[in-house]
């Protein structure tokens, strides 16, 4: 499952990049695709990439729906272990689940 997770930009660099933070976390993000970001903008975070800017009303939403999501997700999970939330909300690469269920192609 890929989820889009709000940031808050902190740090823009001038590769194109950025420092962006979540609930503590620091991932580097790529801001290709925000027309002039900022620091205190909050963005959509995909596959490491910020896809969309959002305002700070609809961040908070965002990462509320997403955290009841992390935790029915934990509840629902039970004794079948536990689910961690991606680090980054980028892409888990090399984590497959066909490959763990021995379907991969």
């Amino acid at each position: 499952m890929c989820l889009a997770v709000p940031f808050e930009l902190k740090e823009i660099k001038s590769d194109g990049t950025a420092v962006a933070e979540r609930g503590g976390l620091l991932r580097t993000v790529d801001v290709s695709f925000i027309r002039e970001p900022k620091p205190g903008d909050h963005v959509i975070v995909h596959a490491g990439f910020a896809i969309e800017r959002i305002n700070a009303k609809q961040a908070m939403e965002v990462a509320e729906s997403y955290d009841e999501l992390m935790e029915e997700l934990r509840t629902l999970s039970g004794a079948a272990g536990e689910v961690s939330e991606p680090a980054s909300g980028g892409n888990d690469s090399g984590n497959d689940s066909r490959q763990e269920r021995g379907d991969a192609d």
